[in-house]
């Protein structure tokens, strides 16, 4: 799942790149601070105490060869490095794992992975080291804490991930502002219903993810009080992460009822006036053809959403499954580890 991006600044330097053999393709954090990998590197000191170790870059064979030899095991590295996952959180068998999302500063995202153990937390994600550099800083500080914890140090990191969304968030009221400021200034007839139609799809598409992941978190961690091998605070810092999904998923809702009730409106605003324009944008749109005119049939499609999404909130926070609003998907990969 991805937002509309801006390419990235280009950065110029006069040193030479490193061989890929010096590269650092990961990055350990730990009570002794923060430490870069290589593909060669010798692991075996740097992963001697509870840490969270960061992969970012590298080839899948580099990649791979690193997580052996960390003695994982084969299911646990190949969902690491499978990538095109659904988000989706798994919490049992003294081990959690999720597919979720960060984000870079330009507003991005990236799919990320996260594998807790008792041993370390792993984190596999393809981008720029320096896209998490504060997100590592504050955990460095807070990992002597909550080594003793691992679900506690998980439900931190997940914390600390979830808070670089706040640039996608900043990026769309950067992108909506601009579109009302337009709006008052020049009118509807200023602006084109194309690319606003594309940027109402992809908040569609973002606010569906979240939605859907955020029913995932909250199945998961039914009962997370009882699950073996966690104490009271990694199931509060758990609990809370899931909080704050819930809250960033209303974030995301609250900027879709504006786009879908501003796109009705111009797109009825448009039509008088547009003639054969408004033909082309028919054509390419099913969702603007005649049998769809008029606001009925948007504010019915995001009002049952809004329901949906109300119902399953409800229903998770009973204790309930998922699977009745969300046809099964993410209550099961919740429920069963053998789905990743």
């Amino acid at each position: 799942m991805t937002v509309p991006i801006s390419k990235p600044a280009m950065i110029s330097t006069q040193t030479a790149p490193l061989s890929p053999a010096l590269a650092p393709i990961a990055v350990v954090v730990d009570a002794a601070g923060i430490h870069p990998l290589t593909a060669e590197a010798d692991i075996s000191q740097q992963v001697a105490t509870f840490c969270w170790i960061d992969v970012f870059g590298g080839e899948e064979t580099e990649r791979r060869s690193l997580l052996t030899r960390l003695a994982m095991a084969d299911a646990d590295i190949a969902a690491l490095l499978r990538f095109g996952q659904t988000g989706r959180m798994v919490v049992g068998r003294q081990r959690l794992r999720a597919a979720t999302w960060l984000a870079e500063p330009n507003g991005r995202l990236i799919e990320v992975h996260v594998l807790c153990t008792q041993e370390r937390v792993v984190t596999v994600w393809n981008g720029h080291a320096a896209a998490l550099e504060e997100v590592r800083q504050r955990f460095a500080e807070r990992i002597g804490e909550v080594a003793r914890s691992p679900y506690q140090a998980a439900g931190i990191l997940l914390q600390l991930l979830l808070r670089t969304l706040d640039h996608v968030v900043r990026d769309l009221d950067s992108r909506l502002e601009n579109l009302r400021a337009r709006l008052e200034q020049d009118g509807a007839s200023s602006i084109e219903l194309g690319p606003l139609i594309v940027q109402r799809q992809e908040l569609q598409s973002t606010w569906l993810s979240f939605d859907r992941y955020s029913s995932a978190v909250r199945a998961a961690l039914v009962g997370i009080e009882a699950v073996a091998g966690i104490d009271a605070r990694g199931a509060a810092e758990l609990n809370d992460y899931a909080d704050q999904v819930e809250d960033l998923e209303e974030q995301l809702l609250e900027r879709r009822r504006w786009m879908f009730g501003n796109y009705a409106r111009l797109r009825d605003r448009h039509r008088p006036a547009s003639g054969r324009t408004n033909q082309s944008v028919d054509a390419r749109f099913p969702d603007l053809s005649s049998h769809h005119r008029g606001h009925g049939f948007l504010w019915h499609e995001l009002q049952l959403d809004d329901r949906r999404a109300g119902q399953r909130r409800r229903l998770l926070r009973a204790g309930g499954s998922a699977a009745r609003f969300n046809g099964g998907d993410h209550d099961r990969v919740a429920e069963s580890p053998r789905h990743d």
